[in-house]
């Protein structure tokens, strides 16, 4: 027993002698530390310097501008970015593209699907985990990743409550109808099946994702499809929109200029997607810096202050933006269950060869419906 109590003197005073002999090696340089001289002089970035940033919008965005976040967030990477200043420059697509054209190019570039035919002139990037994996996916060539998406758009249908009472529609137990439900509604009120369709976004296209091939009833709604007009007039039931048409519908009624309207989710494509890419042929330390900066719009804080612009974030796992919030719950729901996405490089091509098959099935034609159908699932990235 004497010689355990021994034992265990010799290695606690062996231990005091160590801590005696190392603490000062380990403690002094937090004693010495001037943190206010390292706070009003922050460690450096890899780079330093000026960076230029293009935010090429390709439809319209809620309440701001998409501009206009894009600098809110670019200011709070600046305060981290010590000595690090972006010049960002609002642009529309086609003023982008002739800018590009002209042999001009930023160091980092916010754009929306189906800007770039090929990612030739970005180089990859590290992906964040917790992305929308469809979203993600869509910014890939092969196996690398040449844009991060950023924010989404979404389509919804937008129900004319007053009609509905009359026609006997009730609300949805679940967040939304299929599109056999949407079809036998929509034939049930005469085919009164609007589609606010744009330059920008094809709502009907949405529509035929969720599709089964066998879809007549589709098909007939399509035949019979209005303009928006019919919708906003009040003499629509259903009309396929986006999120746009959801705040404006419901802006409407707030003015009492409108009615009381529901909105649905009938699939989570989407082809609304606005992507970071960062640009070639750049030394690599300033390229670390851009794909920092291109990461940082897809923080956490960066990713929950979408909703000031009426977008959908990309990053999954946090809290709901739009529980409170009727227009946009059932889409941003539609997002977590089945998310769909056409690739982020080369759609213009893809969605003229779907658009034309589209307008084939809104005359009649089932097999350009069921070629639509197919194409899409093909083509579009799942998750």
């Amino acid at each position: 027993m004497k010689w355990n109590k021994d034992k265990t003197s010799y290695i606690l005073c062996a231990l005091l002698v160590a801590f005696a002999l190392f603490a000062p090696s380990l403690i002094g340089p937090q004693v010495n530390r001037d943190r206010y001289q390292e706070w009003i002089e922050p460690t450096p970035p890899v780079w330093q310097g000026q960076l230029s940033l293009w935010a090429v919008s390709g439809f319209p965005v809620g309440q701001n501008t998409l501009g206009g976040w894009v600098r809110e967030r670019v200011r709070e990477f600046e305060k981290a970015a010590f000595g690090v200043y972006v010049d960002v420059r609002a642009m529309r697509f086609e003023e982008a593209k002739a800018a590009l054209d002209a042999g001009e190019k930023p160091d980092v570039i916010v754009f929306p699907t189906g800007f770039f035919d090929s990612p030739g002139m970005l180089l990859p990037l590290d992906a964040p985990s917790g992305l929308n994996a469809a979203l993600a996916d869509s910014g890939k060539e092969g196996a690398k990743t040449y844009a991060l998406p950023v924010m989404s758009g979404a389509y919804v249908l937008a129900v004319n409550e007053e009609l509905g009472i009359l026609a006997g529609v009730m609300p949805p137990e679940d967040i939304g109808y299929g599109p056999p439900e949407v079809a036998r509604m929509a034939g049930a009120e005469g085919g009164s099946l609007c589609a606010d369709e744009t330059d920008y976004s094809n709502p009907s296209l949405a529509f035929a994702y969720a599709l089964a091939e066998d879809g007549e009833a589709a098909v007939k709604a399509l035949e019979r499809t209005r303009g928006a007009g019919i919708f906003y007039s009040g003499n629509g039931l259903l009309c396929l929109g986006n999120q746009n048409t959801a705040a404006t519908a419901r802006s409407n009624y707030e003015n009492g200029e409108g009615f009381s309207c529901a909105f649905w989710a009938l699939s989570g494509f989407t082809d609304m997607v606005q992507y970071v890419g960062v640009v070639s042929g750049q030394p690599a330390a300033k390229a670390e810096i851009c794909a920092q900066l291109a990461r940082s719009f897809v923080s956490e804080e960066a990713q929950r202050s979408v909703k000031g612009i009426a977008m959908f974030p990309v990053l999954q796992g946090g809290e709901p933006l739009y529980e409170d919030d009727q227009r946009f719950w059932a889409a941003e729901q539609a997002f977590v269950r089945d998310t769909a996405a056409p690739p982020c490089f080369g759609y213009a091509r893809v969605r003229a060869r779907w658009e034309e098959w589209l307008q084939k099935a809104a005359r009649g034609d089932k097999e350009a419906l069921k070629s639509l159908v197919r194409d899409m699932r093909a083509t579009c990235k799942q998750g």
